[in-house]
């Protein structure tokens, strides 16, 4: 299995149960006892915090749990949901079937058509639509069917609300989940802002636009700035990269990370520039440690937020290709460590650089809130690829679950 293939799976494992993603995503208390997918050689299952098998490796596809139930295909390639034990909670009867988000699931049926379903299976949107967002605030986005079948400058987005029924009527050609009452829509490849009836906040005026906790981030041109609900600026369209355009909860000890003049350095939630961009690579503040992960010449270290240099520039690069180039290393709020690479390999570190898991791993995903991290080890190379085992880690880098195959 290729190292890309490998990185897809560590991510879709710890979106469901993140420390810290590389955007600077704050982890909440987990709602569902922790499940880890595994591979015994001939099928996927998961095990527990524990290392104990809890579901049997009978499936095809791994799979990930989400709020107490995970999608998988079954051997006439329907789809359905399993419990936390790997009973069938909902019968495969789907064509496809995607995570649970806010107690919805998006499901298509044979002709492709896309519905919600509740955690009983039950349809609370029906398949009429070709196409739809994440639940939030009560409603998702949906696309009627387009003319001639392209969804391009289309006019078929609306929302519906929980009953079904059509809140906002199809006009937009693309439309996003609410946030804080607002949401992002496409009209003639320019974003704007609706409230919850469909109004326009902020008229489609803009290139590119992230919706977030803190604001609006937009782009003019080849800038990014920052804007409030009513399109204020907050700040103006200067800078090259904002820390809004790729994480929706962007501020970190007051600080978020943008890029000018080709280098990547940090403003204040007013605008102002408070560490000079004087980076290559750079990564969201850690609000437990104070610290943020940079990188110059290809070298990595840790500032504070002062931009003093707390950790010396001595860590590889870390896998720039999989996380964003614009990313480096950062801590995780709740036992703060940063997995940090030196000669080739993969450990930990604690706020003062004092090594707490030893680089021993060729590939390492992150810590969940049970205090579990996936590593791989490499073997001998098959075709091209190196043989890879998957195993399990706790905060003291003992292995609680380790294969014995190749995945």
């Amino acid at each position: 299995m290729n190292r890309i293939y490998f990185f897809s799976i560590l991510l879709l494992v710890y979106l469901l149960h993140p420390i810290l993603c590389l955007a600077g995503m704050s982890q909440k208390a987990d709602s569902e006892p922790g499940r880890y997918p595994i591979w015994d050689g001939k099928g996927w299952g998961a095990i527990d915090s524990k290392g104990k098998i809890v579901v049997k490796p009978v499936f095809l596809d791994r799979f990930n749990f989400s709020e107490g139930l995970a999608p998988v295909e079954n051997k006439e390639g329907k789809y359905g949901y399993i419990d936390l034990n790997g009973k069938w909670a909902i019968p495969p009867k789907f064509a496809f079937a995607f995570p649970f988000s806010n107690k919805r699931a998006e499901v298509r049926d044979e002709n492709g058509k896309i519905g919600v379903v509740d955690e009983r299976g039950n349809y609370v949107v029906h398949s009429n639509y070709y196409n739809s967002s994440q639940w939030s605030e009560g409603m998702a986005s949906v696309a009627v069917k387009a003319k001639n079948d392209s969804f391009d400058k289309c006019g078929c987005w609306g929302y519906v609300d929980d009953t079904d029924k059509m809140v906002i009527r199809p006009s937009f050609d693309n439309a996003f989940p609410f946030m804080n009452g607002a949401a992002l829509v496409i009209q003639d490849e320019k974003y704007g802002l609706i409230d919850a009836k469909g109004n326009y906040l902020v008229k489609p005026r803009f290139e590119d636009a992230q919706n977030s906790r803190w604001g609006i981030f937009i782009r003019q041109g080849a800038k990014w700035g920052a804007m409030d609900k009513t399109g204020k600026f907050l700040i103006k369209p200067r800078y090259e990269e904002i820390g809004g355009a790729y994480d929706s909860d962007p501020f970190s000890v007051n600080r978020m990370v943008v890029k000018a003049g080709g280098k990547y350095g940090f403003v204040d939630s007013k605008g102002n520039l408070v560490v000079k961009p004087l980076y290559d690579y750079a990564n969201s503040y850690d609000p437990k440690t104070g610290l943020a992960g940079v990188g110059l010449n290809n070298k990595f270290g840790f500032i504070d937020r002062n931009g003093n240099l707390a950790i010396p520039f001595q860590y590889g690069p870390p896998n720039l290709e999989q996380w964003g180039n614009n990313e480096g290393y950062q801590f995780d709020p709740l036992f703060g460590l940063s997995a940090v690479r030196k000669d080739g390999k993969w450990g930990f570190i604690d706020q003062t650089g004092k090594v707490i898991i030893p680089f021993r791993y060729d590939e390492i995903g992150f810590f969940s809130s049970e205090g579990i991290c996936p590593v791989v080890l490499y073997g001998k190379r098959i075709e091209g690829d190196p043989e890879m085992k998957l195993g399990y880690i706790d905060l003291k880098g003992n292995y609680i679950w380790k294969a014995d195959h190749d995945i």
